[in-house]
């Protein structure tokens, strides 16, 4: 993509997401496609989320920021994530905490910064897990946000205190790789890993997926779930409330 084209990409991108979502964002990644470009960005600041956009591109390679779009109630998930992720800040503390240690001391990694920022739109994520959000049992926190983006986490956290949460609206997916190249998935690993999320109180509430790969990742999207891959997922969720 010329350099002038991607800068257009750039600014078009932001100006969308600020004004219609409110919201000032990073553009880490540009993918072409038939008609346009992929754009991946995150969010400045707090709720932290990661999401996308698409621009179009016509056959002269003129960017139309006028005809940007991205799939009906994406960005918004995105940012309920990122709000629930401010919400159960000191919960996800725990994860953050157990999956450190776990790495620690077991032959398994992460996700690097680089392919998060590259290729994800998954709401809250880190390199270990990403919260999805279903339902609209936060919509009224994300209207207050489009409302007010400068919304202090403290607001969201004294709010949220007469909310149930229901943990079939929440899904945290842990997903970790097998550090050495050509490795299968280890299944005692594994098997730890399931049963440690099972045992562990305090932790968000939400349905639990956990998954385990190889060291594969594909470069232009970021999946790496393959026929080896172990995984504990839907319907068979580990459950927190």
């Amino acid at each position: 993509m010329a350099e002038r084209s991607r800068e257009k990409v750039i600014s078009g991108t932001e100006e969308f997401f600020l004004k219609k979502y409110n919201t000032k964002v990073k553009v880490n990644n540009i993918v072409g496609n038939k008609d346009g470009a992929t754009v991946y960005v995150e969010s400045v600041g707090e709720p932290h989320f990661h999401t996308f956009a698409v621009i179009p591109i016509d056959t002269q390679e003129n960017v139309r920021p006028d005809g940007i779009w991205t799939l009906e109630g994406e960005v918004e998930g995105n940012i309920e994530s990122g709000i629930y992720a401010l919400i159960h800040e000191e919960k996800l503390k725990k994860i953050n905490n157990y999956l450190n240690e776990f790495i620690k001391k077991h032959p398994v990694v992460g996700r690097r910064e680089e392919v998060i920022k590259n290729t994800s739109s998954t709401g809250y994520t880190t390199p270990y897990y990403y919260v999805i959000n279903f339902g609209d049992s936060l919509s009224s926190y994300k209207d207050q946000y489009l409302r007010n983006p400068e919304t202090k986490k403290e607001v969201y956290q004294k709010q949220s205190q007469s909310l149930t949460f229901d943990p079939e609206y929440y899904n945290i997916v842990i997903e970790l790789f097998m550090k050495e190249e050509n490795k299968e998935p280890d299944q005692k690993i594994f098997d730890e890993l399931e049963a440690d999320i099972e045992k562990r109180d305090g932790l968000p509430p939400g349905s639990y997926t956990v998954i385990l790969n190889d060291n594969y990742i594909q470069k232009e999207n970021g999946h790496s779930q393959k026929d080896n891959t172990l995984m504990r997922v839907n319907p068979d969720y580990i459950i927190k409330e």
